[in-house]
């Protein structure tokens, strides 16, 4: 009973049934109340509904965050610092093999060079033994012949024997001067050397390091942005607690109109008036009193909601803004930078010689087939000088008085094509241990040439500088996103409920019942019939089975539930069935 609440200085001086007024005022007061109500829960609903799509917003940031350096980006960049540094900590071994390649063919080139003067000096001891023949032979003219032979064919030995001479001394300058280079990126190599691998396996370590902090980040951003999501959904669902304290508002306000219009049409006598309408703003008031504690109750979860979200968001706001995720990507690109200065004058130099190099080979790959070309008429010649010995042993045993010491020339002859053969042969070794050696060598210039090292560090120095400004757009984009997340949740968490405009306008009815026993049947039968009149077709009216639970508690209504003693629990919360619009339907 609402007489209990009612202090003196409430009912001092108010009339019984000339409130009409107070009537209106209380029914005016309760449609703009409604009015707001409803207002300020759409607008926090918008403003909800706003927040769910700079949240969605944010996903997709974390998705761009994710994708700037996933697991290929990264790993390719990892793959690409690490392949550096090893061919960087490589290139002794390199320097070295390569060496021992251009010793190789020093040593062969001399021994080629050492060929070339034993043949030149047999052709000029087969040059003497010609010219002895033909003073030996002085009486034998026949002999003339095979002299002019001899003599025809050292010539042209002799002539492809000089540019054979001269390539060869090429080639030996060419193998010391690349020795020169070599040694010269040997001790240019020396200098970076563990320094700049080691710095690049760092960067490597640190890029992956970066890579696990952005995605745990990431993961950790997701988690509570999802939580907001489902928190705010929630929100959104509980919202409808406004429009349901609308509706049970309205309803009451629809109730005072009826006895606001049966009180004017008259007809009843004041005691009967009086307690028409005490039972009729009664129940109203009782109505608009459990309305007021229930939306009380759906508030106070609505803020703690709402401040629960406001916290998450924060910590948005601190996850996206810590970590220096930035200033992590700006020290790798800063530190990859200045490694590929470190690399860059000996990367170049190593290009240097590797053109050097493949300069040499090309030489002397050409030197190898001109060798081969020439080294054709010296075995040519060595087959003539053999061929001249046997004619000459066979022509002296015809000659009369100088047979015999053309037969000691003869022999002589022969002993010197032997050594010809068997140098011819020690050179035609050395051309093939000169083709072996090249090849080798040209398979390490061509390896040499696939591999730049410059380029791979700036490669890895765009992937990682595109996937760290991404990342840095991103985090200051979710920076963005969860302050502007806080800012929409403050300004949900206003005023929802106008409890202060319901408090007035209850209080107003409560002056109206005053110390009336409004649940008491009127004595006037008439009266009593109209009364049960308003409240039958208030009844109807409601579409809430909390509305219908306290009406039939103070006044039975046909076909209703048995009324239950509401006691105290009239003024509290009514639990999942306050809003139930099916029942009583």
């Amino acid at each position: 009973m609402f007489h209990s609440n009612i202090m003196a200085s409430d009912t001092a001086g108010v009339a019984g049934p000339g409130s009409a007024a107070l009537l209106a005022t209380v029914r005016l007061e309760l449609s703009g109340v409604a009015s707001r109500i409803d207002a300020r829960f759409v607008e926090a609903g918008t403003t909800l509904g706003t927040m769910l799509e700079t949240i969605d917003g944010l996903m997709l940031r974390l998705d761009g965050m994710t994708g700037a350096l996933g697991a290929d980006e990264a790993g390719a960049a990892v793959t690409e610092l690490t392949d550096a540094a090893r061919l960087i900590s490589e290139l002794p071994r390199r320097s070295e093999m390569r060496n021992d390649i251009f010793v190789g063919i020093r040593q062969t080139v001399a021994h080629l060079e050492s060929g070339l003067g034993a043949i030149s000096k047999i052709l000029s001891a087969l040059r003497i033994l010609s010219v002895n023949i033909r003073i030996v032979a002085v009486e034998e003219p026949t002999f003339d012949k095979w002299v002019d032979s001899i003599g025809a064919q050292l010539s042209a030995g002799e002539d492809e024997l000089l540019p054979l001479v001269n390539l060869v001394g090429r080639l030996k300058q060419d193998v010391w001067r690349v020795e020169d280079v070599e040694g010269q990126l040997s001790a240019e190599t020396a200098k970076v050397l563990p320094a700049a691998p080691n710095r690049l396996l760092r960067d490597a370590a640190t890029l992956v390091e970066y890579q696990d902090m952005i995605a745990q980040t990431v993961t950790s951003v997701a988690d509570i942005a999802r939580g907001v999501q489902a928190r705010v959904a929630a929100v959104l669902v509980a919202l409808q607690v406004g429009d349901s304290a609308r509706q049970r508002i309205e309803h009451i306000s629809a109730g005072l109109a009826l006895l606001e219009e049966r009180l004017g049409h008259g007809g009843l006598d004041d005691d009967s008036a009086r307690q028409l309408e005490a039972a009729v703003v009664g129940l109203m008031a009782e109505q608009l009193t459990d309305t007021t504690e229930t939306l009380q109750k759906e508030i106070a979860d609505l803020s703690a909601s709402m401040a629960g979200i406001a916290n998450d968001a924060r910590n948005l706001l601190s996850i996206s803004g810590k970590g220096d995720s930035g200033s992590v990507g700006s020290t790798i690109l800063k530190s990859l930078d200045e490694g590929i200065h470190v690399v860059e004058a000996l990367t170049m130099r190593l290009r240097q010689t590797n053109a050097e190099v493949t300069g040499i080979v090309r030489n002397i790959l050409i030197a190898l087939d001109g060798l081969n070309e020439r080294i054709l008429v010296v075995a040519e010649l060595r087959d003539e000088v053999e061929q001249v010995a046997v004619n000459v042993r066979l022509k002296c045993q015809h000659a009369r008085k100088s047979g015999p010491a053309i037969g000691v020339i003869a022999t002589e002859v022969r002993r010197y094509s032997g050594q010809l053969n068997e140098t011819i042969m020690m050179i035609s070794k050395d051309l093939v241990d000169l083709g072996t050696l090249n090849e080798s060598l040209r398979h390490e210039s061509e390896l040499a040439d696939q591999v730049d090292i410059r380029r791979m560090l700036e490669q890895s120095l765009r992937a990682i500088g595109a996937g760290c400004e991404t990342v840095n757009s991103s985090l200051d984009g979710a920076l963005t996103d969860s302050s502007a997340a806080i800012d929409l949740i403050s300004s949900a968490t206003l005023d929802l409920d106008g409890k202060g405009d319901l408090s007035q306008a209850l209080q107003r009815m409560l002056v109206l019942v005053a110390e009336v026993d409004w649940t008491a049947p009127i004595a006037d039968e008439g009266a009593e019939a109209v009364k049960h009149d308003i409240l039958g077709r208030i009844f109807k009216s409601y579409t809430m089975a909390r509305e219908r639970e306290i009406h039939v508690a103070r006044f039975a209504m046909p076909d209703a539930p048995a009324p239950v003693v509401l006691g105290d629990a009239v003024s509290g919360s009514g639990g999942d069935d306050d809003f139930d619009d099916d029942i009583f339907l």
